[in-house]
């Protein structure tokens, strides 16, 4: 009786372990979409590794008194950390943006820059209410019923809705120019997020990294449309 059901029990297996040791990368599709740039500054910038002041979530796994969490905790990520990750996403997007003649990427220190983009990571977090009922379905299924139990499984939890809260702010934003060490411009802070109801799956930890890199885009679509709007080497802005 028990044979037919371990080349299910096998693979799932393979499949959970395949997934604990998955380590993703701060990364989203840059698109012109919430840009409004007109401007064009004809000078080289740098984006420095920004510093990592946010709050850590000690696990993927949370417990909150009875309730469970997911999170996009540093183990979730390539390196355990996002930091450089979020530096070289700005660095692309503002690359993409057509707002600077050049723009270098953290790793690009030796290369010839006029300006730095400094700033801190604040907060880069999102997590999701996860439920057990539903999770618990779905194992049954995918094990002991194999393929069909998986697709029964994924009708009947088709449904379960649940939270989200994410958070990305970027604070200290400043460029300065590396000849005399004067900074040029400012930004108050920045910040996108919120609290969504989604589908239960969309809690998980894959899907809270791409929550973070969604927020992290409209962050930095902010911060070019601020760029956009500068008066660089007229003090703060």
């Amino acid at each position: 009786m028990n044979l037919p059901f371990r080349p299910a029990i096998l693979m799932m297996a393979a499949v959970l372990l395949s997934l604990a040791g998955c380590r993703q990368a701060v990364t989203y599709k840059i698109t012109q979409e919430g840009r409004q740039v007109t401007r064009h500054f004809p000078m080289t910038l740098r984006v420095a590794l920004l510093k990592d002041e946010a709050p850590k979530h000690p696990s993927i796994n949370l417990s909150m008194g009875k309730q469970r969490w997911k999170a996009n905790a540093l183990d979730a990520y390539k390196d355990k950390e996002y930091v450089r990750g979020i530096s070289k996403m700005i660095a692309q997007d503002l690359a993409s943006s057509g707002l600077f003649t050049q723009v270098l990427p953290p790793d690009g220190a030796n290369a010839a820059a006029d300006y730095e983009l400094r700033g801190t990571v604040w907060d880069f977090s999102a997590v999701g209410k996860w439920k057990i009922a539903p999770e618990n379905v779905v194992i049954f299924s995918s094990v002991f019923l194999n393929l069909p139990g998986a697709l029964i499984s994924a009708m009947s939890t088709r449904w379960v809705k649940t939270e989200v809260v994410s958070s990305v702010i970027l604070t200290n934003l400043q460029i300065v120019d590396l000849r005399n060490g004067k900074t040029l411009w400012t930004c108050p802070p920045l910040r996108a997020g919120g609290v969504e109801t989604v589908r239960w799956s969309q809690a998980d930890v894959g899907p809270l990294v791409k929550l973070a890199n969604r927020d992290l885009q409209q962050v930095v679509t902010q911060l070019i449309n601020r760029l956009n709007d500068a008066k660089l080497g007229g003090g703060p802005h």
